[in-house]
């Protein structure tokens, strides 16, 4: 799932998220730009809801389980580096 251990731009939510924009994808959530941020560092997660929303949002590109293990992710790769 991962491209590379390397943090949160390794993932695929993380790379969609990229692309899409962190602020862009905050105002289409209706979300604050540190929330989205939040999620990218691995300090929180999407609500269940926001998920679903996200999976709809990028049409193909993310799946449940890419936000799902984003955090997981994210945090392994941190530990790693420690």
């Amino acid at each position: 799932m991962t491209r590379a251990r390397g943090g949160r731009r390794s993932t695929r939510f993380g790379r969609f998220v990229d692309s899409y924009g962190t602020a862009r994808l905050a105002e289409k959530l209706d979300v604050t730009r540190s929330a989205v941020q939040k999620w990218l560092a691995g300090a929180s997660s999407p609500s269940h809801e926001l998920r679903l929303r996200l999976v709809a949002i990028g049409r193909g590109r993310i799946t449940f389980d890419d936000i799902e293990s984003h955090r997981e992710e994210v945090r392994d790769a941190r530990e790693v580096l420690a």
